[in-house]
């Protein structure tokens, strides 16, 4: 099996999968009619006065915003900063629709998290299982992960939604703390987008329904929590910089300079994307300074700087000490600039056909840009955030550059492909844009959630039901227990295979019983605040084959784990045995876990829909306890048929 995992994407990214998607990835832009503004009258204003321009149906006020020149006028008029575009057309309700619009589609987007009764996802099961160590290390002395992880005491990146996750575990129960945070992130993300556009110009927040698309993003189906978490405080910290400019006074460089802190400890794609995005607004703001080297000019640029170099430091001794290996493979370049205007690698999750909505919203945003790149040329006001239209020209071109794995994450294109859009719609919001932009951006958007609902949901049910399965095993098991899956079997909730859920959730079993998963492979990467010593490491005496926690068929060997350390695997959770290929019970893999399966465990339970098959480990100190808690009144679920 390719592409599996936040690493498994280095030199196995499913060619099948390019196959596919690739026809679907032809995007066109309609024509569009340039809107022809009336001449605009002179303007003439003081940069320490309070002004307000009214040219026909378009309103500005406030302070700095830059006109564009008119044929016959040279240079640009600028009123005082604090200026944001207000476009009004008689009638007051202008924004009504796009509001519902995002109330529904965010309400839409936390019915697949609250409806099925579990949420479904490919790397859930380790974040979860990673926030369970780390809350029993903190609170627990005895607990099991003590005799199996360590601290890793350096600073981090993605460590925010681990320590918010762990925070919730406190008080929540393992399924409802995940339902909670995905929760917060989907709220918290529209939010953050609203302050991003409204930081432009405060009467263009109706762009921020294009924010509703974006949420459930592929990144989310394959639960990079740490990742899709990291998207906030990079809208704020873009926001922030927007609001305020980039000579900031020293208390307000000071609260940047926090916000990119909670950037790179939340992750490091975003942190790299936010200093990008400084870095670009920067140079456009004081382009003719940076041309011409005028440094005392540029220094007033000095509480910038300062903001972001604590967290640059961080971040260039991360890279120095853990290297930037990649994977050779990459996405043909065709195909990813195809999927720059389908939004596809970064939206499309389940179906194939799910390419025709995310196109529709590529292209209403497609034509946003040209309508207001057409009112630009006919001399129409705006405000300079050209900075972030080059951004979204390099992000672009890291998107197509960058490699599909590193040594410590994969989906690359995936994650950077949201990036781009971001800057767009930023840029949008300073544009003078026609009058029924809010309307038909608002009725694009409605149509394509509808349409994405309708093929993703049965998806998000199939995951649901299939999880609740997989948990139904967890009352079968003494607490405080270690757990492997091992996989007979993958399963497909949708065409397109490019979700597969339920290939290494053990981490969920164990955040249920407070034990642990040695499966998790969080703990072998320097991006957790616990780590594996090499003499108990899992990944180096358990498993015998890289790829051997997920692959199919297994390749890994609880005895000889028990027999050349000082660890044990007290259950084996065998997922998939009943749908099994004939070529998967022939291979040797297979054969030899289940004669160490025969040798020294035995089963004790299996779920009802059949998917998952549990041993316990006879030796095991607590095969008693577990075998207490199956005789127990409520454990029905545990008798063998």
């Amino acid at each position: 099996m390719a592409g599996l995992g936040g690493v498994r994407g280095s030199d196995g990214v499913d060619a099948e999968l390019e196959s596919k998607l690739t026809p679907l990835l032809e995007f066109s832009l309609g024509g569009h009619r340039a809107l022809m503004l009336r001449k605009l009258p002179a303007v003439i204003c003081s940069l320490h006065s309070t002004a307000a321009w009214v040219p026909g149906s378009v309103h500005y006020t406030g302070a700095s915003l830059a006109l564009a020149p008119t044929p016959g006028t040279e240079g640009n008029v600028a009123l005082p900063s604090s200026a944001t575009p207000r476009r009004t057309t008689g009638r007051s309700r202008v924004l009504d629709l796009p509001a519902l619009i995002l109330l529904a589609g965010t309400l839409a987007n936390l019915a697949v998290i609250w409806i099925p009764a579990v949420v479904g996802s490919v790397d859930g099961g380790w974040h979860l299982g990673a926030a369970s160590d780390l809350l029993a290390y903190l609170t627990d002395p005895d607990a099991t992960v003590h005799r199996y992880l360590e601290p890793f005491w350096n600073p981090i990146p993605n460590l925010t939604g681990q320590i918010i996750l762990t925070g919730l575990l406190a008080f929540l129960e393992p399924v409802m703390a995940e339902k909670v945070f995905l929760t917060g992130y989907v709220i918290g993300f529209v939010l953050a987008f609203q302050y991003f556009v409204r930081a432009v110009a405060t009467e263009s927040r109706w762009l921020v329904v294009l924010a509703v698309p974006l949420t459930l993003s592929v990144n989310f189906a394959w639960g990079l929590y740490n990742f899709v978490w990291s998207l906030i405080p990079f809208l704020v910290a873009a926001g922030y910089l927007l609001r305020h400019g980039t000579r900031l006074a020293w208390p307000r460089a000071a609260l940047l300079g926090a916000i990119l802190l909670v950037i790179y400890f939340s992750h490091l794609v975003s942190y790299v994307e936010a200093v990008l995005l400084i870095a670009c607004v920067a140079v456009a703001e004081h382009w003719a300074d940076v041309a011409r080297l005028r440094v005392r000019r540029l220094a007033r640029l000095a509480p910038l700087a300062a903001a972001v170099l604590p967290s640059l430091v961080l971040a260039i001794g991360f890279v120095v000490a853990n290297g930037t290996e990649g994977s050779e493979y990459r996405r043909a370049l065709p195909t990813l600039l195809a999927g720059l205007p389908s939004l596809a690698w970064p939206l499309v999750t389940f179906d194939r056909w799910e390419a025709a909505f995310t196109s529709l919203v590529g292209l209403t945003i497609g034509g946003l840009w040209l309508a207001a790149v057409l009112a630009r040329r006919g001399g129409a006001p705006h405000r300079h955030v050209d900075g972030l239209l080059v951004y979204a020209l390099v992000a672009t071109v890291a998107y197509l550059a960058a490699p599909e794995a590193t040594g410590t994450g994969g989906l690359i294109s995936e994650r950077l492909a949201l990036y781009p859009v971001i800057g767009v719609v930023g840029w949008l919001a300073g544009q003078s844009l026609p009058a029924w932009s809010p309307r038909a951006t608002a009725v694009g958007v409605a149509i394509a959630m509808a349409g994405l609902l309708v093929i993703r949901w049965p998806a998000y049910q199939a995951m649901g039901r299939d999880y609740v399965d997989y948990l139904s095993v967890a009352p079968c098991m003494a607490p405080h227990a270690t757990i492997v899956q091992a996989n007979a079997w993958q399963a497909n909730p949708s065409s397109l295979g490019r979700i597969q859920p339920l290939v290494h959730d053990a981490g969920r079993l164990a955040a249920e019983i407070e034990g642990h998963d040695l499966g998790t492979l969080l703990s072998t990467f320097p991006l957790s605040p616990l780590r594996y010593p090499p003499a108990i490491d899992p990944f180096v005496h358990l498993f015998t084959a890289k790829g051997g926690d997920y692959e199919v068929p297994p390749r890994q060997s609880p005895l000889t784990y028990e027999t050349t350390t000082s660890g044990r695997v007290d259950y084996v959770v065998l997922f998939g045995l009943t749908n099994a290929e004939p070529a998967t019970l022939a291979h040797p893999a297979w054969r030899a876990l289940a004669h160490e399966l025969a040798a020294g465990y035995r089963l004790v339970a299996r779920s009802p829909a059949g998917l998952v098959d549990l041993y316990e480990r006879t030796a095991s100190p607590l095969a008693a306890t577990g075998a207490a808690r199956r005789a127990e009144p409520g454990a029905a679920n545990c008798r063998l048929p």
